[in-house]
């Protein structure tokens, strides 16, 4: 009777920690499956791909702004014309040449029209849509900081990475968030985090 108590206990004994290790081993991966479903992951690396293509518009655009700077155009074509009495005149559109009609003769207002046509094309081809692109992965950018900050995590780790991502990675943190309602979101959604994991006891 001793024996056959002893043997039960044994596999009492290990019946229980077998179903301890079981239960451990099952717990894990929902952990983690948790933490991997939560969208605040995949929203992070939405955001970081748009910004580093903002970035990179943004450098394009001031490579070629440098290239109108370097070739004396700059950003608003222009031509030089010498009127009455000699003095050099600036015009920056053909009105702005026809405009000294009294002042320039034809054959000095004609050669502006033409330099500043060329003057013109010349900034078009350098410029192309660069800076259009700039301004429109910049809008890209931002709805993607939005729909980061207004999402909810759903783990612990997701509020974390959130955070983190936030203050190390994200330039200019404070004018990102001087829209008042970007703080607010990001206040709620952490907010919502921490009390869904930790509701507030009955």
């Amino acid at each position: 009777m001793t024996q056959a108590n002893s043997q039960n206990s044994t596999r009492r004994d290990f019946l229980s920690t077998t179903a301890g290790a079981v239960a451990a081993a099952v717990a894990v991966p929902t952990a983690l499956a948790s933490t991997l479903a939560d969208p605040t992951f995949a929203l992070i690396e939405a955001h970081r791909a748009a910004e580093a293509a903002h970035v990179a518009a943004c450098t394009e655009y001031s490579t070629r702004e440098q290239v109108l700077i370097d070739e004396g155009i700059g950003h608003h074509p222009f031509v030089t014309m010498i009127i009455s009495g000699g003095a050099p005149i600036v015009a920056y559109g053909h009105p702005h040449i026809d405009a000294y009609w009294g002042a320039a003769s034809e054959q000095v207002r004609a050669k502006a029209h033409a330099d500043l046509d060329r003057a013109k094309g010349r900034h078009d081809e350098i410029l192309g849509n660069s800076e259009d692109e700039a301004g429109r992965l910049g809008d890209v950018a931002a709805d993607a900081l939005n729909e980061l900050i207004f999402s909810v995590p759903t783990a612990a780790l997701g509020a974390r990475a959130l955070l983190d991502y936030l203050l190390d990675d994200v330039a200019d943190l404070g004018q990102q968030f001087s829209d008042e309602n970007r703080l607010i979101a990001l206040l709620s959604s952490v907010n919502e985090t921490l009390q869904t994991l930790h509701p507030a006891a009955a």
